[in-house]
């Protein structure tokens, strides 16, 4: 929006979709009734008309003048824009002309009046048709009104059918799921999708691709993000893109994004994962592969699907592709067939694998135990036996393993031992018994046993008998046999009054204080905090 405008100037303009459409539908509601007239088929109320005629003029002035303020919001311009913002100012001014001829015209009292509010009403309905599809362009791309009739040309004899990945594949994504926002007319935050050149130019946000470093194109970010993300494109009132074209993009992307050539496995970007070299369809195409590979990355697509099912996952270090992936959030919804789906697009990137309480068994072990970088995992809580602790082989990376509160039983040192990098088991109520851990300390002296057996698991510190800071019983209980004897004790601790020091009324021997050895009663909770503000004024009363 011009900086010069109003903030409330904004709102205005995005009336326009919502008020659009009434002048429309006068128009040819008008014209209908003209059409009829003409042909002498109705007789129709000239006052009416003329309040209809003034209604249509006033929404349509509306209407253009909405339009023009939203057409000065950034992304807005070219042809398409210009010529619909034109005739839809036109079709305002013919609209107030129509309107005051119609009124010069009371009655059928000036016939050329009448006739020429007849053409103006047809000339604004007639134009109608073009600013509308003008309008429909802007907001669904270019030609979108005819697109479905037109027939794909086919190649010519001889010629090539090999095109480049590019042509074939993620030109029309972006034509069906971004130019309609990012195309020729309208190019929302200065971004347009529907050439190479504007794909190279970028936007406000920067470049959309990044060939340096594939993986940080701004394109590629905001495809993969979150759908409630607000940065997440398509917006999510608009068509998302489906799995397969998320994954085409993103093989293209990570390729390098080349515009000549054609890309392998481009629709499987989870198996391939990482920038693809360019295979060029003839000689003369120079390969756009970097010089030096990337270092291996998992998958956009397949970390947005862990994120998207609540599995916590993060780098195990800064400057690392290595993975952390927790499936504690959805423990109680988490089994094999859950496991296998979510962790094999990334299987050669964790390195720690929680699965604490969830319904794993067998198979999510045989897929653990061909995780190449797997160093720690958490099986704690689960319902895994000995059958399937077997499944993780002789993995040869394993360093740390968590079965506490297990279904193990002594079988499973067969596993613990086969682990050549073992380095921390916990096996803390997983069923084995002292025997197998003394068995396996013997075996593997290395290894630290976490099992709760050992004398220096036992507790460091525990709590002193609790001593109260002081011996006096209770209220109303009976004193102790040597209080006579205390130095400034009460000897009774029945109240030496009857009457409350503070109100007067009777005493409740519940709420009672000791002062200097005497037991003082009240009637209330709230009459001591009195006494204790000025003891010596209240114990005259009692005197």
């Amino acid at each position: 929006m011009d900086p010069t405008f109003p903030t409330f100037v904004q709102v205005l303009g995005r009336m326009h979709p919502l008020v659009l459409h009434l002048p429309i539908g006068l128009f040819v509601g008008l014209t209908v009734v003209e059409l009829l007239t003409l042909a002498g088929l109705l007789v129709p109320s000239r006052r009416m008309i003329g309040v209809l005629a003034w209604l249509a003029a006033l929404s349509a002035l509306g209407s253009a003048g909405s339009g023009w303020l939203l057409g000065h919001e950034p992304g807005y311009g070219g042809e398409t824009f210009e010529r619909h913002e034109t005739l839809g100012l036109i079709v305002g001014a013919l609209a107030l002309v129509a309107a005051g001829l119609h009124t010069l015209a009371k009655h059928g009292e000036r016939l050329g009046a009448l006739r020429a509010y007849r053409v103006a009403l047809f000339l604004a309905a007639g134009l109608l048709v073009p600013t509308g599809h003008l309008g429909a362009s802007l907001t669904h791309g270019e030609d979108f009104l005819f697109e479905p009739l037109r027939e794909k040309p086919a190649p010519a004899p001889g010629a090539s059918t090999v095109a480049s990945t590019f042509e074939a594949t993620i030109q029309p994504i972006l034509a069906a799921r971004c130019t309609s926002c990012h195309g020729e007319s309208k190019h929302k935050g200065k971004l347009a999708l529907h050439t190479r050149e504007a794909l190279e130019q970028g936007g406000d946000s920067g470049p959309a691709l990044n060939r340096v470093q594939p993986h940080e194109s701004e394109l590629l970010r905001r495809i993969t993000l979150p759908l409630e993300h607000d940065e997440h494109m398509p917006p999510t009132e608009k068509p998302q893109l489906s799995g397969d074209e998320l994954a085409a993009l993103e093989a293209w992307i990570l390729a390098g994004a080349p515009f000549e050539g054609s890309i392998a496995s481009v629709a499987h970007p989870a198996d391939a994962g990482l920038a693809q070299a360019v295979a060029p369809t003839n000689s003369s195409v120079e390969s756009v592969a970097p010089a030096e590979p990337e270092p291996a990355r998992p998958a956009s697509s397949a970390l947005a699907a862990l994120s998207a099912a609540y599995v916590h996952v993060e780098k195990v270090a800064p400057d690392s592709e290595l993975l952390w992936v927790d499936f504690s959030g959805i423990a109680a919804q988490t089994d094999d067939a859950r496991v296998t789906e979510l962790v094999t697009p990334v299987a050669e990137f964790v390195a720690e694998l929680t699965l604490a309480r969830s319904r794993v068994g067998a198979g999510a072990l045989e897929l653990a135990g061909r995780l190449p970088a797997l160093t720690r995992l958490d099986l704690r809580g689960t319902a895994i036996d000995d059958a399937a602790l077997a499944k993780l082989g002789t993995h040869p990376e394993l360093r740390e393993l968590v079965l506490a509160q297990t279904k193990l039983t002594d079988a499973a040192l067969e596993t613990l031992v086969s682990l050549p990098k073992l380095q921390r088991v916990f096996l803390w109520k997983s069923g084995l018994s002292k025997d197998a851990f003394v068995k396996l300390r013997e075996s593997r002296p290395e290894l630290a046993v976490e099992a709760g057996d050992t004398a220096d698991s036992a507790g460091t510190e525990t709590e002193t008998e609790i001593k109260l800071s002081s011996d006096a019983p209770l209220p109303g209980a009976a004193a102790p046999t040597d209080a006579a004897t205390t130095p400034g004790a009460a000897t009774s601790l029945v109240p030496i009054n009857q009457k409350c020091p503070v109100s007067g009324a009777p005493v409740n021997p519940k709420y009672a204080v000791v002062y200097d050895g005497k037991v003082i009663g009240f009637c209330c909770p709230n009459c001591p905090k009195e006494f204790w503000s000025n003891p010596e004024a209240c114990l005259a009363k009692l005197e």
